[in-house]
C-alpha cells in the first residue's frame, strides 16, 4: 500500500513480542512458541483461505488448533525469516546496535463454516514445545478484500471487509469508495496492533474529498465525523494486561455524504507506528453493524468475563455501558451463599430461599420534567431512565431509608460514555447536607498526585433514618443532548462474590495475566493466583476446582505465591502508604480482594497428549458450613509435553480433508 512517511521530531521504536534481549546470542529463549500476528485477520463465512502466522520460536510446527468447532484449521507449512531492526532506530542513535531478529511464518489452510458463528475465534499453533498463545481471527457475513500492496489508493464496493496492514512507522493505507448524494455510510476497524497502553488507541480511521487545488490536483479535504471522537472501549480478554478497557478514536465512525462522488478514507495506527504485525480489518458499508457484521466481540462469550474493574487499578472506565438488568438482584444472589434459615436445617432452608430479598423486583421508572430540584419519591429498589437535557440540566429523585441501611447504586449510559458523559450523582440527607457522592479519588506518585473519576457503583451505609435526596447530572455544564441518557439503579446491597480472575503471576507493578495456557512435562506443576473480589461485605471465602483436564493432570491448593500480598493490595492503590478512596471507607468504591494460590500439577508418568484441550475453572463461594453454586472461573487450555523431547504426535482435533 502507498506510504506517507511522518517526520517525527522524537519517538519510540516499538518492537512487538519479545525483547531484543530474548534474541540476543547468548541469552536463553523463551521454551515456549509466541505467535505475534495473522494475516488476514478474518474471513467470510463459507469460505476456505490461506492464513500466514508470523511469531517466535515456532520451529516444529505441526499443527493449529481452535477452541471451538466453527473454524477448521489445517498446517501447510513453516519457512524461517530474518528481519533487521528498522533503518530509523540507527538514525536516531547511531550507537544502536543493528540486530538481526530471527523467527518463523507458519501457513494455515482455514475453511469457516457456513453456519459458524459470527465473532471472534481463538485459535494456536502446537509445537514439540507446546501450544502457543492465542490469536483472534474474526468470522463476518461480507465479503474479504485483501490490501493491494503498491497501490495509491486501492478502489473498494461496499459492503465489504477489508484485510491490511500497516508495516512502517507513519504509513497510511487508503481506500476509494463511491457514494451517492444523501448515503450515510458506517465504519469500524477491529487491529490487531501490539500497542498496550491503557490511555492509547490503536487504529484511526480518517475521510477525505479529493478536491483538488489550483496548486495540487491531488489535494485531499479532510472531512468530519458524525460520531463521537474518543471513548473508553473494553480490552478484549486475551489481550487483557491488568486493565479492562482503553481509549478509542471514533470507535463505530459514520458520515452521511451531501454530494455524490468519489471519497476516500485511511487507515493507520493512531501512533503512527507500523511492523508486519499492525494487522488489521475494516469494515464499510451503508447499513449500521449488527449481530452479524459487527467487528472485534468474541463468537462465544466466556460466562466468566465478569469484569466490573479493571484489574490493576480497580477502574470502571469502561464498565458504564454494562447493561443493567431488572432481575440484578437475582443474578447478584446466585454469585453468593444463600442463608440459611436454622441450625442444621438444610431442607427449610432450601424452601426458604426463593423468599429473600434478594427476590424483590426491581421496578422501572422514566423521568418526568421539571425535576431540578424536587423530584419524585421513588423505592430503594427501582431503575431510574433519564435524560441530561439541555445542558446543565440536573435530575433529582427522593427516597427513604432506615439507619443502618446499606444500598447499592449503580448507573449506566448506553449511548454518550465517558469521556463525553461523566454521570455524577450526589445524596444530601434530611438536612440538606451532603452525604456522599460518586466521585472516587487515590493518591498516586508520590503520595501528593490525586487522580479523581467517576464511578459506575457506589455502595453506601446510611447513619440514620430519614427522606433523602439524590441528584444526577453530567461533570460539567457544558454538556448535554439526547445522547447523554442514563439508567440509574438503586437497590439493596447484596453480599457476593464479584470478578473472579485466574492469573499467573504480576508483570513488574501490574496484575495481569502472565500466559494464557498451560503446557507441562511430566512431573511439573504450574502455579497460578485466583483474585476474589468479595462485593458489598461479603465475609465468606472461594474454593476453586476444574474438571475436564488429562487423567494425569490434578488442580491441587498451593502456599501462597511471593507475590501474593501485592497482587491483593495492589500496587497502584496504596502508593507512600496512603489509602485509596475516601479515607476510612475504601468499600464504598473498592471491593475487598482476596486471592487462591493454586497448581497444576502432572503426575511422573503422564503421557503427551500432542494436542490441547480446554481445562474448566470453577469458583465456589462458601459461607460458614454453606456453599454455593459453582460460578464458572474461566476456560484454559492445556498440554502435555514429551519429557525434554516435546509433544509427540497424539490424539487431537484431527486435520479435515481436502
Amino acid at each position: 500500500m502507498f506510504n506517507i512517511r511522518l517526520l517525527l521530531a522524537a519517538g519510540l521504536l516499538v518492537i512487538p513480542g519479545d525483547s531484543r534481549a530474548a534474541d540476543d546470542a547468548g541469552k536463553a529463549a523463551p521454551k515456549e512458541p509466541k505467535t505475534l500476528s495473522a494475516f488476514p485477520l478474518g474471513g467470510e463465512r463459507g469460505t476456505t483461505l490461506e492464513v500466514s502466522v508470523r511469531g517466535r520460536h515456532m520451529d516444529g510446527t505441526y499443527a493449529g488448533w481452535f477452541e471451538c468447532d466453527d473454524v477448521e484449521i489445517r498446517f501447510l507449512g513453516l519457512e524461517e525469516i530474518r528481519e533487521s531492526e528498522p533503518d530509523e532506530l540507527v538514525e536516531r542513535d547511531p550507537q544502536a546496535k543493528q540486530t538481526e531478529l530471527a523467527g518463523h511464518r507458519a501457513r494455515l489452510q482455514l475453511r469457516i463454516r457456513e453456519d459458524a458463528e459470527v465473532g471472534l475465534h481463538r485459535f494456536r499453533i502446537v509445537t514439540p514445545r507446546g501450544m502457543s498463545n492465542a490469536l483472534n481471527f474474526q468470522v463476518f457475513s461480507e465479503p474479504l478484500v485483501l490490501e493491494q500492496e503498491g497501490v495509491e489508493h486501492q478502489t473498494v464496493q461496499a459492503p465489504v471487509v477489508i484485510a491490511g496492514t500497516t508495516k512502517a512507522n507513519g504509513e497510511l493505507d487508503f481506500y476509494a469508495f463511491q457514494a451517492e448524494a444523501g448515503e450515510q455510510f458506517h465504519f469500524q476497524t477491529f487491529a490487531s496492533f501490539p500497542i498496550y497502553i491503557p490511555y492509547s488507541a490503536e487504529a484511526e480511521l480518517n475521510l477525505y474529498a479529493p478536491t483538488g487545488s489550483w496548486f495540487d490536483p491531488d489535494r485531499l479535504l479532510r472531512l468530519p465525523w458524525e460520531s463521537r471522537p474518543l471513548s473508553w472501549v473494553p480490552v478484549l480478554q486475551s489481550r487483557r494486561q491488568g486493565w479492562g478497557a482503553q481509549f478509542a478514536v471514533f470507535p463505530k465512525p459514520t458520515h452521511r455524504f451531501r454530494n455524490a462522488g468519489r471519497y476516500l478514507v485511511s487507515m493507520g495506527s493512531f501512533l503512527g507506528e507500523g511492523n508486519p504485525d499492525f494487522v488489521y480489518l475494516l469494515r464499510i458499508g451503508t447499513e449500521p453493524p449488527d449481530s452479524s457484521t459487527v467487528l472485534g466481540q468474541p463468537a462465544h462469550p466466556d460466562p466468566a468475563d465478569w469484569l466490573e474493574r479493571d484489574s490493576g487499578a480497580y477502574a470502571q472506565h469502561g464498565a458504564f455501558h454494562k447493561p443493567l438488568e431488572p432481575d440484578r438482584l437475582k443474578l447478584l444472589a446466585a454469585r453468593s451463599v444463600a442463608p440459611a434459615s436454622g441450625p442444621g436445617d438444610a431442607e427449610a432452608e432450601l424452601e426458604t430461599q426463593g423468599d429473600t430479598e434478594h427476590d424483590r423486583v426491581i421496578s422501572l421508572l422514566e423521568e418526568q420534567e421539571p425535576n431540578d430540584t424536587e423530584g419524585p419519591e421513588v423505592s430503594t429498589a427501582v431503575l431510574l431512565t433519564g435524560t441530561i437535557d439541555p445542558p446543565g440540566d440536573v435530575d433529582t429523585y427522593r427516597f427513604r431509608v432506615k439507619a443502618g441501611e446499606g444500598l447499592a447504586f449503580e448507573v449506566e449510559t448506553p449511548k454518550a460514555a465517558p469521556p463525553q458523559f461523566n454521570p455524577w450523582i450526589w445524596v444530601s440527607g434530611p438536612d440538606g447536607e451532603q452525604v456522599f457522592n460518586n466521585i472516587h479519588f487515590e493518591y498516586g506518585g508520590d503520595g501528593d498526585d490525586v487522580s479523581k473519576s467517576t464511578e459506575r457503583k457506589t455502595v453506601f451505609t446510611f447513619q440514620q433514618d430519614g427522606v433523602y435526596r439524590l441528584q444526577i447530572r453530567d461533570l460539567t455544564s457544558r454538556r448535554g443532548g439526547s445522547d447523554l441518557v442514563y439508567r440509574l439503579m438503586i437497590r439493596p446491597t447484596i453480599p457476593h462474590v464479584g470478578r473472579v480472575e485466574y492469573v499467573l503471576g504480576v508483570k513488574g507493578r501490574r496484575l495481569g495475566p502472565t500466559t494464557d495456557r498451560v503446557n507441562l512435562e511430566p512431573g511439573q506443576s504450574k502455579t497460578f493466583t485466583v483474585v476474589c473480589d468479595l462485593e458489598e461485605g461479603f465475609e465468606g471465602g472461594v474454593a476453586v476446582s476444574a474438571d475436564n483436564l488429562p487423567g494425569s493432570v490434578r488442580v491441587l491448593p498451593a502456599t501462597p505465591a511471593p507475590y501474593t500480598t501485592s497482587l491483593l493490595k495492589g500496587a497502584y492503590y496504596f502508593p507512600m502508604g496512603l489509602e485509596s478512596g475516601n479515607l476510612g471507607d475504601l468499600t464504598r468504591f473498592r471491593p475487598v480482594r482476596k486471592g487462591v494460590t493454586m497448581a497444576f500439577v502432572a503426575d511422573a508418568d503422564a503421557p503427551a497428549t500432542g494436542m490441547p484441550q480446554l481445562v474448566r475453572l470453577w469458583a465456589q463461594p462458601i459461607a460458614g458450613d454453606r456453599t454455593g453454586t459453582p460460578l464458572p472461573l474461566g476456560r484454559v487450555p492445556i498440554m502435555m509435553l514429551s519429557t525434554g523431547q516435546g509433544a509427540a504426535a497424539g490424539e487431537g482435533k484431527k486435520e479435515y480433508e481436502q
